[in-house]
């Protein structure tokens, strides 16, 4: 019976140890490519935020991007000029939108140490209003 309770032991030791195994992966560093983030509201500012990608070891510190003019033009109106903050890449004006409209978003940057200018555009149309009907909350006991 003792001898039993060996073979269990060092077939457990054996498991145990030999479920580990390191894998390295080669990420190559890549470009930075834009990422472009919009929000407009009917009850606020619109905010665009204007980044960079980071590569995969690089700390998860998004850069935001300063000097790009951006602009938001709702069907075909003047548009509007949203000017940066004090935050780095953040673009923000007093502009409210509308249910049922839609909304082109321009961004311009000039492009620098050799890059060239960089346009980016899109188009989004804002939903209707969602008027609930019921709210409620219950509570779960785990």
């Amino acid at each position: 019976m003792q001898s039993f309770f060996k073979y269990i032991l060092i077939i457990t030791i054996f498991f145990a140890g030999s479920c580990e195994k390191v894998i390295t992966v080669d990420i190559e560093d890549v470009a930075p490519r834009y990422v472009i983030q919009g929000e407009i509201t009917d009850d606020s500012t619109c905010r665009v935020r204007v980044s960079q990608t980071s590569n995969f070891n690089d700390t998860i510190n998004l850069t935001g991007i300063s000097g790009a003019r951006v602009t938001i033009s709702d069907e075909g109106r003047s548009a509007v000029l949203l000017s940066e903050t004090s935050t780095r890449g953040i673009y923000r004006a007093p502009f409210s939108g509308k249910p049922g409209h839609t909304y082109n978003l321009r961004v311009e940057y000039p492009g620098t140490g050799g890059d060239e200018r960089k346009v980016f555009t899109a188009t989004s149309t804002m939903p209707q209003r969602v008027t609930l009907d019921s709210l409620f909350v219950t509570e779960r006991v785990f």
